[in-house]
């Protein structure tokens, strides 16, 4: 009965896979049915990824270190990631898989950034603390033996006060530490995983932008990727800065003066291995003015523009008005000449204008007795000049003069006789001049008239009028 038994849960079993999930370190339990001594066949392992089967067990008896035999189990002891496959046991005709194996990361995680201090209790049920690469799982080494504590080991680190410290932690630090009781059992599993610093920064264009170190001075390759499309440019290659326009390294970081738009990107930070320790974005904001600015710029703009419009209706008006008060040519043709009339009485007609002779041509000296004279009545309006027929017979009596102006024909000089109706009889040009009545008396200046007022000379141009005569 118990053989039929074992027979069939062996054969249902044989038809099935199981798939199994452990966490790193732990221990796998095969089953039941293919545990000696009902079962003394071989069990093979497949590795995930490959085609290379390992041998186990083979009848019973165990050919893996880590697998452990006994008379009512079988198991696999500190599993790690490359227990990570297929299982399989082999029948007299037929292999058949029985287990697919999957081993899960289940480390306590720890995040710190480039340059910090890693630090955690070692428990003394703790012995053996090992010390495994991210990516490289047979290069675990180990770090501490509370049989040795004083011994030397590979990595970085030190025990101290019953604790594990780090300083300075870099990317070469990131894996997984591993604390094993003494007989070799895991107890727990921390991972590792250092990261590069990182700052953001927000400088308006024209100021000062500093990024600071992320730890001292060391020969840091600095690299700049523009935010605009660009290739990486190497700004510091071993601490030599090739670019050393407005930037000015120092001991604690480096400083841009005057930033620019052009500046904003990522700036990577690394050390002599290679170890990013620093990622620094920069975005640069673009100055803009304040509104008080603006506001003086747009009333200094309407000004201006006001002052313009004023200076081009100013020009306007100006070649305007040139063109209205451009004077009118003076002909030079001889015209009639003027009269002027400086008697009491004027004849009647049309009036001209009249522009006042010369002062230079005579001297008017008033008598006593028209000095004291009431003040002459209007003049009467300008009457033209009509000549005299030459049959008008001749006036007798004395002869009165009215105020007659005489303008010469150019090159000849000008003669202004003067006289009125209230004035003393004028002499006849035969006497002597001398004896004339006190009255208004003309002194001629600068002419010389001796021919036409000689009393034998032939007068042809003087003015004779019946008007004239005091009868």
């Amino acid at each position: 009965m118990l053989l039929a038994f074992l027979l069939a849960c062996f054969v249902c079993g044989s038809y099935g896979v199981t798939h199994e999930e452990l966490c790193f370190g732990q221990t796998y339990r095969f089953p039941f049915q293919y545990t000696p001594p009902l079962f003394t066949g071989k069990i093979y392992f497949t590795p995930k990824g490959s085609s290379i089967r390992r041998l186990l067990v083979d009848n019973g008896e165990a050919k893996d270190p880590r697998v452990q035999v006994t008379h009512a189990s079988m198991s696999l002891q500190d599993l790690t990631k490359q227990d990570e496959g297929i299982f399989s046991v082999q029948h007299t005709d037929y292999r058949s898989n029985i287990v697919s194996l999957k081993i899960l990361d289940c480390a306590d995680k720890v995040e710190k950034y480039y340059h910090g201090m890693y630090r955690f209790e070692l428990l003394s049920s703790v012995h053996i603390l090992e010390f495994t690469p991210i990516g490289n799982p047979d290069k675990t080494t180990i770090l501490w033996n509370r049989t040795d504590p004083n011994g030397r080991r590979a990595g970085r680190g030190q025990f101290k006060n019953n604790y594990w410290e780090i300083s300075d932690v870099t990317q070469d630090d990131n894996g997984y530490y591993n604390l094993r009781r003494k007989s070799y059992a895991l107890m727990s599993r921390k991972k590792l995983e250092v990261s590069e610093q990182s700052s953001s920064h927000e400088p308006k264009e024209g100021s000062t932008c500093f990024i600071q170190y992320p730890s001292s001075f060391v020969p840091w390759d600095v690299t700049f990727t523009p935010s605009r499309e660009g290739d990486p440019k190497d700004l510091m290659v071993a601490g030599n800065w090739e670019f050393k326009y407005r930037l000015n390294p120092d001991s604690y970081g480096l400083e841009i003066f005057p930033v620019e738009t052009k500046d904003s990107g990522l700036y990577e930070f690394r050390d002599k291995e290679g170890h990013l320790g620093l990622s620094a974005r920069l975005y640069v904001e673009e100055a803009h003015a304040p509104t008080y600015v603006y506001v003086i710029l747009f009333i200094v703009f309407i000004a201006g523009l006001a002052i313009c419009c004023c200076c081009i209706r100013r020009c306007c008006c100006k070649k305007k008005a040139s063109k209205t008060n451009t004077p009118q040519l003076i002909s030079n043709t001889p015209t009639t000449p003027a009269v002027y009339y400086h008697g009491p009485t004027q004849p009647a007609g049309t009036s001209y204008y009249s522009v006042a002779p010369p002062a230079a041509a005579y001297s008017y000296q008033p008598s006593p007795a028209q000095a004291a004279s009431p003040a002459p009545p209007a003049l009467p309006a300008y009457q033209p000049y009509q000549p005299v027929s030459a049959t008008e017979p001749p006036v007798t009596g004395p002869t009165v003069f009215n105020t007659v102006v005489v303008h010469p024909s150019p090159g000849q000089p000008e003669t202004v006789i003067s006289g009125g109706q209230d004035s003393a009889p004028a002499p006849t040009f035969g006497s002597d001049l001398q004896s004339l009545d006190p009255g208004p008396r003309f002194e001629l200046k600068g002419m010389n008239f001796s021919s036409a007022l000689n009393s034998d000379a032939d007068i042809s141009n003087v003015y004779t009028s019946s008007k004239l005569s005091f009868n």
